[in-house]
């Protein structure tokens, strides 16, 4: 389909939209789109650079054919991970719409009631929501589904790499398979299926994308491939040296470290500018926050500084959010995930980094909301932390792990286009739950129906009907479910708290947190709960507790000038792919040239030379065993995070005797008393041989309790997690930990290919 074309198969209300926007041309994914949705009846995934047009590429068409052949229902259906990016989207959508009288609506906690019971009345046009409100919907309107999207005609997934490999990703499968069901109940011989469009700027893992979109449709998903000219990018890295804190908790302190150095640089590289300076914790966020708001102070600049993440208020995000979409003046904001996805921030001029990335796709993600323009380039600067330790116990601690991830994403991004491959679990039994309990309260059915309906989900697929009856046993046993004198299912008494909480909506965890206020202003939340008296930070300001109210949970507070400590307990550790983890292991082995790695400072290069030269030092250029104590060792084989874990526990399942603990996701160290051939001999051993996660030993040092049975304990920081799995059976849990997160087979084959 050429552009020509595609241009006169649009709608004439949007031939208009087109025209009065001075667009010159159709995007190619625009041009791509059309010619899936006018010339195919397929699922499309849109994959391409931010600031592409994939929103446009999505909606041009699917509204175009609403627009001729009007829908008896909602037609569109936009699902969003977040509520502030269908705020943002709103708006886009309603003046592409506003002549054309296609109404959009929004449907989230915050939209207006009003217009949502206006919508039940008259189903039609673009509905936008998250799967949480979806949930929402059908536990609690489910008599309403049928007529809402009766006659829906397309599904589009914003941010769909987000849910891929999420339980929220597998919560939102089975609500499409739900909604699906419910619209073609007793009209089986001519199903309405809607078609699923997917928008990404992240996904390289084309098939996993196509697989998730297609879900049990039985339609296929295609993705156009573009030949979109490489786009420059100007990266730079900058080393900061900072002495060593006494606390293993960087989160619980401020003062004991100099930021002076880093504060001045963040001011000035982005003094005049709008950017974000992303963090990977809450904590750091308030950290560079305030630092810069004290520099700023001091040197009588003006403070432009904000700060965003999930703790924080609506109002103070959504204030953020305003101000940087504002082009009137520059605004800085120290920002976590919350600005990762594509909220639409206008055009920034420069993105910083703290530390290292997640990962190659939250590096890819980042980068790209800078340099939005056709006239601007993406910029991003990373700012790496090197620490002064006091008491080094090894040669190894004084390389700077943080570094070698930094070059290592850049340079697998950058050569290759490489981003991580998704990875869904399989035996989401938290998940499980939250699907058949939702089902439950709308329908009483026997176990045997409720068999049927729940495990044909596309998210329970592989879990068989003995761990579903061993897990329905229990929840009856615990209450949670009722089996009348027919033999027929229902929520039980016990569970009611938890599905008539709204909180049930959602699968993936939260933190129990205390609300602060300030003379009765939400300021955020907090996860410690302090005494009368006490200071700390919160939303780059310095707060002093006036009153605490335990039962209410809420935290009243007044501004205090200064500066004060965050309390924050540290995130997930991050998990890294076997390719990013061999690809520190080039940077640090291999000898570089003047060309290689241009946007490091001399600082950075001199401090490379160094750790090259620890490694060289400790022959970790030939062996995988490093003896770094008396009966201690460590071990690198150069595998994932998964890989490594599953090692480690592998071979305390061999020899008991054996403590092993990974450090920084890349290494083990391991107490031995023989020497380091033994040590190698046993590894191969181990790798070669047969491993079953269902008899791992637990380190005791990775109890969550100390006095748990460490054969039937799961670490609490590296299972898989789950919301609900306090009503799981532990066997169940045992399952999920041995199948989902270790990696037997991709331990094998890594170690293998190129590994140890």
């Amino acid at each position: 389909m050429t552009e020509t074309e595609c241009y006169a198969a649009l709608a004439p209300f949007i031939r208009d939209y087109i025209y009065r926007k001075g667009w010159d041309t159709l995007r190619p994914i625009q041009v791509a789109a059309c010619d899936v949705i006018f010339n195919s009846n397929d699922h499309l995934l849109l994959s391409s650079g931010t600031a592409s047009g994939k929103t446009e590429a999505a909606f041009l068409p699917a509204l175009t054919e609403l627009f001729e052949s009007p829908s008896r229902s909602v037609g569109i259906l936009y699902i969003s991970p977040l509520k502030a990016l269908i705020n943002d989207q709103f708006g886009r959508i309603e003046n592409l719409l506003e002549e054309a009288n296609i109404p959009v609506t929004k449907w989230h906690g915050d939209a207006s009631v009003s217009r949502k019971n206006k919508l039940i009345k008259n189903p039609s046009g673009v509905m936008q929501t998250t799967p949480e409100s979806l949930e929402s919907l059908l536990m609690n309107k489910s008599g309403a589904i049928f007529s809402l999207f009766c006659d829906l005609r397309f599904i589009i997934i914003d941010e769909v790499h987000y849910f891929m490999d999420s339980p929220r990703g597998l919560q939102l499968l089975c609500q499409l398979e739900r909604i699906t069901r419910l619209i073609n109940f007793g009209n089986e011989k001519t199903p309405v299926i809607p078609r699923r469009i997917g928008l990404s700027a992240t996904i390289s893992d084309y098939s996993g994308a196509e697989k998730f979109l297609s879900g049990a449709t039985g339609i296929r998903t295609v993705t156009p491939i573009l030949n979109e000219p490489a786009k420059r990018v100007r990266l730079m890295a900058q080393r900061f040296t900072m002495r060593h804190t006494a606390s293993p908790k960087i989160e619980q302190l401020v003062d004991e470290i100099d930021y002076t150095k880093i504060a001045e640089f963040l001011v000035q590289k982005t003094m005049g500018k709008k950017a974000i300076i992303f963090c990977n914790t809450r904590a750091e966020t308030e950290i560079y926050c305030s630092r810069c708001k004290k520099y700023a102070t001091d040197n009588n600049l003006p403070d432009v500084y904000r700060v965003h993440h999930g703790s924080l208020s609506k109002t103070i995000r959504e204030s953020a959010e305003k101000q940087m979409k504002s082009e009137d003046a520059p605004i800085v904001t120290a920002a976590t995930v919350t600005l990762e996805l594509g909220i639409d921030l206008g055009s920034l001029d420069r993105i910083i980094q703290i530390g290292t990335p997640f990962s190659v796709s939250s590096f890819v993600q980042r980068l790209g909301r800078s340099g939005r323009s056709e006239t601007k380039i993406p910029e991003m600067i990373f700012c790496i932390i090197d620490e002064e330790k006091r008491d080094t116990v090894t040669a190894l601690d004084e390389i700077n792990w943080d570094m070698l991830f930094v070059i290592a994403i850049i340079e697998i991004y950058t050569k290759e286009k490489w981003v991580e491959p998704i990875s869904v679990g399989r035996f989401n039994f938290s998940l499980l739950y939250h699907q058949t309990m939702s089902y439950l309260c709308t329908n009483d059915v026997t176990a045997a129906k409720l068999a049927e309906d729940i495990l044909t989900l596309p998210a329970f697929s592989d879990i068989p009907k003995e761990d579903y009856k061993l897990l329905l046993q229990n929840l009856i046993d615990i209450g949670h479910i009722v089996k009348d004198e027919r033999g027929r299912l229902s929520v039980g008494v016990k569970a009611e708290r938890v599905v008539d909480n709204f909180q049930f909506y959602s699968v993936f965890e939260t933190e129990e947190e205390f609300t602060v206020k300030c003379k009765g202003e939400i300021i955020g939340s907090v996860a410690t709960l302090f005494t009368p008296g006490s200071t700390f930070a919160l939303a780059g300001k310095a707060w002093k507790v006036t009153a605490v109210d335990e039962k209410a949970k809420v935290i009243s507070v007044a501004p205090l000038d200064g500066s004060a400590r965050i309390f924050w307990l540290a995130e997930q550790p991050i998990a890294f792919h076997t390719k990013v983890i061999r690809k520190v292991r080039e940077v640090l082995l291999r000898e570089f040239t003047d060309s290689d790695y241009p946007y490091l400072t001399k600082s950075c290069r001199d401090r490379l030379l160094q750790m090259q030269t620890i490694a060289k030092t400790a022959e970790l250029d030939s062996r995988r065993i490093i003896k770094i104590g008396a009966d201690k060792y460590a071990i690198f084989p150069w595998v994932g995070t998964r890989e490594l874990f599953t090692l480690t526990y592998a071979m305390s399942a061999k020899n008991e005797d054996i403590k092993i603990l990974p450090k920084n996701n890349l290494y083990a160290e391991c107490d031995f008393d023989g020497s380091a051939y033994e040590l190698e001999r046993f590894i191969d051993d181990v790798a070669a041989g047969e491993i079953n996660p269902y008899k791992f030993h637990i380190p005791k040092e990775q109890h969550d309790k100390a006095d748990s049975d460490p054969k039937q304990t799961i670490p609490k920081q590296f299972q898989v997690p789950g919301k609900f799995n306090k009503f799981i059976p532990p066997n169940l849990l045992r399952k999920q930990f041995a199948e989902d997160f270790c990696d037997v087979k991709g331990l094998k084959f890594d170690i293998s290919n190129e590994g140890c």
